[in-house]
């Protein structure tokens, strides 16, 4: 993952002994990152953010902020995977949690197998490909709302 220019490298490691360092999980809402990586990765984020900060009305999300539109910007975030880097936007890195709150869809995982994964915010409006025997994943941008 980056935060502009600054670059936060995961350890490759993998519960299931691949060499990957993520799980892309449809099924999981949010995205969790180790929690060293997290601190680094949501504090960059945090001192490009032109908001004000808020306390979040959910326990879990701890980067909030005040914005009852969705016409703010946010810096620019990649996700870097093995063979195709993910330009994120506002869409992939904030969820709005009440009318007047958006907060970072990304949290630090504080359990014992210290897993990443990579939830279903941050594919928002892409269409993901897989090619299993070459063990690569690619994104494309997309309109998914587009009928």
């Amino acid at each position: 993952m980056s935060v502009g220019s600054n670059k936060f490298n995961f350890l490759r490691s993998s519960p299931f002994g691949t060499n990957g360092n993520i799980i892309i999980d449809s099924g999981t809402t949010l995205t969790f990152l180790q929690l060293d990586i997290f601190a680094s990765f949501s504090q960059a984020i945090s001192e490009v953010m032109d908001l004000k900060s808020m306390t979040s009305p959910i326990q879990t999300l701890e980067y909030c902020y005040e914005r009852t539109t969705n016409d703010y910007k946010v810096p620019p975030v990649t996700a870097h995977f093995k063979d195709d880097d993910v330009n994120l936007k506002r869409e992939n890195l904030f969820i709005r949690v009440v009318d007047d709150v958006v907060c970072l869809a990304f949290v630090g995982n504080s359990r014992e197998n210290n897993m990443q994964i990579y939830g279903n915010i941050a594919p928002t409006n892409f269409l993901v490909s897989c090619n299993i025997k070459k063990s690569s994943i690619f994104f494309k941008p997309a309109n998914c709302a587009a009928s």
